[in-house]
């Protein structure tokens, strides 16, 4: 049976129905047929605590659990061809020059995220990124903060313009209670994690982060891949191919058995545990196939040589100066994940509003997201998350569109490009685009995902998704109308809105708690010029008195030490850090001067050119929201253009003024703000 549904794509309720000539929402389609029943195939992600590491149960909609698919054994398109007679023996990426030094992660549980980070620090050394020396440690190390990767995806937050607002995991201790590499991966797809342990360091975790520099990073992560539960007779192959081409890996397994030293080595194997009792996660660095099974302890060693050299987060005093050896035929070991790390060459805008963690997986036609372009810009790239639910390697097809203004689905408009292809693995899909389409600020635009079976499979693949729901960790996610869609037969479009008041054939409201769709659109600037004007009014408060705290004096420093020809994203960092020690100082409260570098006129809240009813209505529209403890669904520069008094939040005297100016203005005046 084919029903239709509503598509909703005002901004706020029922009261963008009153004005979608105004909001340029989109038009209803033909009302519902019938109470809302829609059968579409659901599987969740459950993390469960294991020591420092979040190990990850499937289940079905019922609570039963659901089995994670067998992993693809052939070495693929993402993967080095290379053959097993080309791989050596032995090899090391510390003897490379191409991992950092041992951290220790002390009484926290955030070894997941110094092994993640570890593995971004060694894949910008294994490309031979650019590292500007200021971005160094005293000991000329580049140094990322495994306190901000595991602060801000567990710390809520509600700001105009950002449309990933409300999103977040709570926890106790927030990520220093423990996470996983999936985690590390969706803040750094978001454009959380990449930030220097000189700006934001561990010592600060008790105090907290500023959200002036959640998404301020140095690099850029432009993919992950992942292998959650492997094939113990073909992984060793894939995992030395990932070491030699990209870096280190990191890994977790089942660490509360004991080390077995010997003379100058320690060793590591049991055989009482598999990958389901992981509790730690590590930096695989290398690999040794003559490392002796009599290196292990007596009585529980494997049953071939080899092993590979892992370094860990517990300090130089363990082990072997802070590495053990692993081996092989190690039964717990699991969840191996790399990452691709990309110089900010220069500033993009991420569209998204996933800011959280996709946590539910459903088995849909296609999926999409639509957005309103906040500046003229280039589509770059799109993002989005091959579920661990999938096997590894699915067909992905990318249609962007530029949506009519009457638009009634996600697809009803002009097709700016298609991309297709092949991802080996899962993890975070980040897909470079080609045809240089630029979208117009005020315009609206979707990207349409739809995902295939490599093989011949009467199962389509999982999107994955936002959910409120998990038993083994809480999560939160706002979703607003007209922002995340998916078509489940040839031709009918649903908003996730509409789909959480329905339920499947046994009468369960299993889409209930569903979030936003994780699919995201990067866009490149148009505007060659820079705008330094938010770094300007940072500097304005002045030097930093000999007192004030580290992170003021180094960023004024280093803001001032920036040349003419700085990029904006180079401005843009440094007025992040600087803005955040002014912050500790007590000059400042985020979000002051949080929009000053946004362009566009003031009270065009919808960005057409022009100062309308329209614009005043939109405003009104966020005021309420945020009254109900929502947001509404302006982004960066249509907040800014809204927020009039420039106090970080838009209110109804903004409302009121933009409407103001337009009623002087209706009646042949020359109004002026």
């Amino acid at each position: 049976m084919n029903h239709r549904f509503l598509l909703r794509l005002g901004s706020v309720g029922t009261a963008a129905a009153l004005i979608l000539g105004a909001s340029g929402g989109m038009e209803k389609a033909l009302a519902a047929e019938t109470a809302g029943i829609l059968e579409l195939p659901v599987v969740r992600t459950v993390w469960e605590q294991n020591g420092d590491y979040l190990s990850t149960r499937l289940e079905e909609p019922d609570g039963t659990p659901a089995e994670l698919p067998e992993e693809d054994a052939v070495v693929t398109e993402e993967s080095s061809l290379r053959g097993a007679a080309a791989l050596p023996s032995a090899y090391s990426l510390v003897d490379e020059g191409c991992v950092t030094s041992v951290k220790d992660q002390k009484n926290t549980s955030l070894c997941w995220a110094y092994a993640a980070l570890g593995a971004c620090e060694s894949n910008i050394l294994k490309q031979g990124l650019e590292i500007p020396d200021a971005w160094k440690n005293a000991d000329g190390e580049l140094d990322f903060s495994e306190g901000a990767l595991g602060w801000y995806l567990f710390t809520k937050r509600m700001v105009s313009g950002d449309l990933a607002s409300g999103d977040w995991i709570q926890a106790d201790g927030k990520g220093a209670s423990g996470g996983n590499t999936k985690i590390a991966s969706s803040a750094m797809a978001a454009g959380i994690g990449l930030q220097l342990e000189q700006n934001l360091p561990i010592s600060n975790w008790k105090k907290g982060y500023s959200e002036y520099q959640r998404y301020a990073s140095c690099y850029r992560m432009v993919g992950s891949d992942n292998i959650y539960k492997p094939d113990a007779n073909t992984y060793v192959k894939e995992i030395k191919n990932w070491l030699m081409d990209t870096g280190a890996v990191e890994a977790s397994f089942y660490s509360s058995g004991t080390f077995s030293y010997q003379a100058d080595s320690a060793a590591y194997y049991q055989s009482a545990h598999s990958m389901d009792d992981a509790d730690h996660a590590v930096l695989i660095v290398g690999w040794d196939d003559s490392y002796s099974r009599t290196n292990f302890k007596a009585g529980d060693q494997p049953q071939q040589d080899g092993a590979w050299l892992v370094r860990n987060s517990w300090g130089t005093e363990d082990a072997y100066a802070g590495y053990f050896w692993l081996s092989y035929e190690e039964p717990s070991v699991c969840d191996f994940s790399r990452f691709y790390m990309a110089e900010q060459d220069e500033t993009r805008h991420c569209y998204q509003y996933d800011g959280g963690m996709p946590n539910v997986g459903i088995s849909a036609e296609s999926g999409a997201n639509i957005f309103t372009a906040q500046e003229d810009g280039i589509l770059d790239a799109v993002i989005f998350p091959n579920s661990t639910i999938n096997s590894g390697k699915v067909k992905y097809r990318i249609s962007l569109y530029r949506l009519k203004s009457n638009a009634k689905s996600p697809t009803d408009g002009q097709v700016l490009e298609t991309v297709s292809g092949i991802t080996a693995y899962n993890g975070d899909k980040y897909i470079s685009l080609n045809n240089a389409v630029t979208v117009k600020a005020g315009e609206r635009f979707s990207v349409v995902l739809t995902l295939d079976s490599y093989r011949f499979s009467k199962q389509k693949p999982y999107l994955e998704l936002e959910s409120k729901k998990n038993s083994g960790l809480q999560t939160d996610c706002l979703l607003q109308e007209g922002q995340s869609f998916l078509k489940y037969d040839e031709d009918s479009w649903i908003d996730i809105v509409d789909l959480r008041q329905m339920t499947n054939s046994q009468g369960a409201y299993i889409y209930q708690d569903f979030g936003n769709l994780s699919l995201k659109v990067v866009t490149k600037p148009l505007a060659e010029e820079t705008n330094r004007t938010q770094l300007e009014q940072a500097l304005s408060y002045g030097a930093p008195k000999n007192n004030a705290n580290a992170l003021y004096r180094s960023a004024y420093a280093a803001a001032l030490a920036l040349p003419e020809q700085a990029s904006q994203q180079e401005i843009d960092y440094a007025a992040a850090n600087l803005l955040a020690g002014l912050e500790r100082e007590g000059k400042l409260t985020f979000p002051e001067l949080q929009y000053t570098n946004t362009r566009g006129e003031p009270g065009d809240t919808n960005l057409d050119g022009s100062i309308t009813i329209q614009d005043a209505n939109l405003a009104l529209l966020a005021y309420a929201a945020c009254n109900a403890g929502s947001l509404g669904d302006l982004g960066w520069a249509q907040s800014a253009a809204a927020d009039l008094d420039e106090n970080g939040e838009i209110s109804i005297q903004d409302a009121y003024r933009i409407l103001c100016y337009y009623s002087e203005q209706m009646a042949g005046g020359t109004p002026s703000w």
